[in-house]
C-alpha cells in the first residue's frame, strides 16, 4: 500500500535528449501548467530540473561536460541498458547528467516525455535511462511519468519497467492530484495507471479535462534567457485539446475525437495576464489546428481586437476552410505566421492518410493567407508507407506552383521524427527490433529537401522563421 507523507518534494524532470523535431526555443506548456496545479494544492514544494534548456540554447553545456546525448538515439540499446545488461556508456552518460543536478530530499520525480502534444521517443528513452538511476540510487522516490502517450502503450511500459511507479494517462496535469492525494490507498484512481507493491492498478476512468479551471501557466521556474531567440521570447498557449482529424501517422491521443476548448474570452484574459506578469507579447499557440471551428476563431480573434490585447501569434491549422476574411481577421488579431500540416502534394496520398483536403483546397488556402498579409510556413513528410512515385511528382509540383505563397517549408522523414516515435516504440516493446527509415526514404528526402531550396523555400526553426516575420 503507498505510503502518505505530510510534506511532497516535488521534482519536475526535463530530460535532455539529442536534439530534434519539435525541440522548439520555448519552455514547455503541459509543465509551467502541472507546475501551477501544484503550486496551489497544499504541501508541495516544486522543483523544476529542465535539462532540454541547454540544447535548445544550442549552448555547449553537456558537450563541456563529456556527455553524449547521441546515445539516447540507440533505442534499442537504452531498452537494454534498463531491461537486460547495463551499458557502460549509457551508465557513465546518465552518472554524469545526475551530476548536475542536487535532487536530495525528493518524494516524488515526474518526467515529461513528450513534446508540442507528441509523444518522443528520445525524451522517453533518455528519461526511463536516468528514472532507472535514480530509483537504483534511491528506491523510496516515487517515479512518476506524464506526456502524450496512447493508453496501450503506457500499459506495456509499466508492466516492462518495474522501476516506474506512476504514469499520468490521457495529457491530463491534474492527474498529478489524483495520485498524490490517494497515496495511503490502494483503489483504482482516474487518469493514472500506477504500482501498488508487486501489483499494477489500472484506472478506473478518465479524468475530466478542466481547460476552464483556473490554471494560469507558471513559467517562473523555467530559466527563459535560455529560451531566447535573436533575444525574443516566444510563449507557447493552447485555446483547445483535440484534432478533427485522424490522421493514422499522429499519435496525439485527442485525434479524431472531441474537441475540447477553453473559453474565448478566458484565453484572452490569459494572454493578457501572460504578456503583463512575463513581459512577453509573441505566443506560438500549440492547438493541433487552430481552425478546428471557424465560428470559436472568429469570437476568439474579435475578442483579441475588443480587448486590444495587442499580441502577435502563431499557429497550427489544416489547410482546409479557411476563408480570406476570417484570415483578415485573424491578421487583425496578431496573427502573423501559420503552420500549415501540408504532408503531401499528392491526391491519392491524402486521401489515403484521412488528411480531409485537397492539393486545390490547400493551394487556395495559401494564396489567401498569403494575401492577408499572414506568413506561410508548411510542413510535410517524405516516404508514408502508402507514398509511391505520383505522390512525390505531386508533392513536387505542388511546391512549385505554389512557391509564390510559401514562405518556409521543411520536409520530414517518415520513421525518423520523434512524434512518430509510437510505432517505433511498438516495434521495440513486440520485437526488440529498432525500426528506423529506409536509405531510400532518406535519399528522397534529400532529394525533396534540395529542389524545395532551388525553388526559393527555405528550411528554418519555426520559432526562428515567426521571430523573422515581425521584427
Amino acid at each position: 500500500m503507498l505510503q502518505r507523507r505530510k510534506n511532497h518534494n516535488i521534482g519536475i524532470f526535463l530530460p535532455p535528449s539529442p536534439r530534434g523535431p519539435g525541440m522548439i526555443k520555448s519552455p514547455a506548456l503541459d509543465v509551467a501548467i502541472m507546475i501551477s496545479i501544484l503550486k496551489k494544492a497544499e504541501n508541495n514544494n516544486v522543483r523544476l530540473f529542465d535539462l532540454r534548456a541547454n540544447i535548445i540554447a544550442q549552448d555547449s553545456f553537456w558537450l563541456k561536460r563529456g556527455v553524449d546525448l547521441g546515445v539516447f538515439n540507440d533505442f534499442k540499446l537504452c531498452f537494454n541498458h534498463v531491461l537486460l545488461k547495463k551499458s557502460p556508456k549509457i551508465d557513465l552518460t546518465v552518472k554524469k547528467i545526475l551530476k548536475e543536478v542536487s535532487l536530495d530530499n525528493l518524494n516524488f520525480v515526474i518526467f515529461f516525455v513528450s513534446v508540442i502534444e507528441q509523444f518522443s521517443l528520445q525524451f522517453f528513452t533518455s528519461a526511463l535511462c536516468i528514472a532507472a538511476q535514480l530509483k537504483t540510487n534511491d528506491p523510496s522516490i516515487k517515479i512518476i511519468f506524464a506526456g502524450n502517450c496512447p493508453k496501450s502503450h503506457i500499459r506495456q511500459i509499466m508492466r516492462r519497467f518495474e522501476f516506474l511507479d506512476a504514469f499520468l494517462e490521457d495529457g491530463n496535469e491534474y492527474a498529478i492530484l489524483e495520485y498524490i492525494k490517494n497515496l495511503s490507498t490502494s483503489k483504482a484512481l482516474k487518469s493514472v495507471t500506477y504500482r501498488d507493491g508487486n501489483k499494477l492498478i489500472l484506472p478506473k476512468a478518465n479524468l475530466a479535462l478542466q481547460l476552464n479551471k483556473p490554471a494560469l501557466p507558471d513559467f517562473s521556474l523555467f530559466d527563459l534567457e535560455k529560451y531566447k531567440s535573436h533575444g525574443k521570447l516566444v510563449f507557447p498557449y493552447e485555446l483547445s485539446r483535440g484534432c478533427v482529424n485522424n490522421c493514422f501517422f499522429c499519435y496525439y491521443i485527442y485525434k479524431g475525437g472531441k474537441i475540447y476548448k477553453k473559453n474565448y474570452k478566458y484565453s484572452v484574459k490569459e494572454l493578457i495576464c501572460l504578456k503583463n506578469q512575463y513581459n512577453v507579447r509573441r505566443f506560438h499557440f500549440i492547438d493541433a489546428e487552430i481552425n478546428f471551428d471557424n465560428e470559436y476563431l472568429n469570437n476568439f480573434c474579435k475578442e483579441l481586437v475588443r480587448e486590444k490585447a495587442e499580441i502577435l501569434w502563431s499557429a497550427l491549422a489544416i489547410p482546409a476552410k479557411l476563408d480570406f476574411d476570417l484570415l483578415k481577421l485573424m491578421r487583425e488579431s496578431g496573427c502573423v505566421q501559420l503552420r500549415f500540416g501540408v504532408e503531401s502534394g499528392g491526391s491519392e496520398l491524402l486521401k489515403n492518410i484521412n488528411k480531409n483536403t485537397t492539393s486545390t483546397e490547400m493551394s487556395q488556402v495559401l494564396k489567401d493567407t498569403h494575401n492577408a498579409g499572414i506568413y506561410t510556413y508548411v510542413t510535410l513528410i517524405n516516404g508514408l508507407p502508402m507514398e509511391k512515385e505520383n505522390d512525390i511528382f505531386g508533392t513536387k509540383s505542388f511546391l512549385y506552383k505554389n512557391r509564390k505563397y510559401i514562405d518556409s517549408a521543411t520536409i520530414c522523414d517518415y520513421g525518423e521524427l520523434g512524434h512518430f516515435g509510437i510505432n517505433v516504440l511498438e516495434n521495440l516493446l513486440k520485437t526488440g527490433k529498432n525500426m528506423q527509415a529506409s536509405q531510400e526514404i532518406r535519399s528522397t528526402g534529400r532529394l525533396l529537401r534540395s529542389y524545395a531550396k532551388r525553388i526559393g523555400l527555405n528550411e528554418i526553426d519555426i520559432i526562428d522563421d515567426f521571430l523573422s516575420k515581425i521584427d
